[in-house]
């Protein structure tokens, strides 16, 4: 199993509930095909979502979510994955949350480096708004990346990545059974 992310838009705005309650709707489809949710995030205008899931890989996780009915604009994406100190993956599910996601473009090398120089845990920002991040996941193809914090709210998440836009920061919710 290795970490795979589901990015996909909406036509009109959903909730997180939503969300949750079409991924369980649909848990036997993804439990046949080994696809397990982690975590769901929904952007703070609704229109789109990131979620973590463990799956065979990639193409699974696509094939499982086309037979469900999945929307056209949807991406899913194997990551490598780095977990940050007293957080693993064997440690799910994590205590604290709230949780959230930022996502980034980092195709280019200058991108990457400041993907990198947002992960500094004892920076002031971080700190003072009391976010934690969990890990971090990149594509395989190192074209894009995702966070995953513990945070009071989106909008310490919008202080840390400033000047991230709305668009790229999701409130998570822990897929619980």
């Amino acid at each position: 199993m290795v970490p795979v992310l589901f990015e996909t838009e909406y036509d009109s705005p959903k909730r997180i509930s939503d969300v949750l309650a079409q991924e369980k709707g649909s848990r036997w489809c993804l439990d046949l095909h080994g696809c397990r949710p982690l975590i769901h995030g929904i952007a703070a205008n609704g229109m789109c979502s990131l979620c973590l899931f463990e799956a065979p890989d990639a193409e699974a996780l696509r094939d499982t979510l086309r037979q469900l009915g999945a929307p056209a604009a949807m991406s899913a994406w194997t990551a490598a994955s780095a977990y940050r100190k007293d957080f693993t993956r064997a440690g799910w599910p994590w205590s604290g949350g709230p949780f959230a996601f930022s996502r980034h473009d980092i195709a280019a090398k200058a991108e990457y480096d400041r993907f990198q120089t947002l992960g500094r845990e004892d920076g002031f920002c971080m700190v003072t708004h009391n976010v934690r991040i969990i890990g971090d996941f990149v594509s395989l193809d190192r074209t894009r990346a995702a966070r995953l914090y513990l945070a009071p709210d989106l909008e310490a998440i919008h202080y840390v990545c400033n000047p991230i836009s709305e668009y790229d920061v999701f409130a998570g919710f822990a897929h619980t059974d």
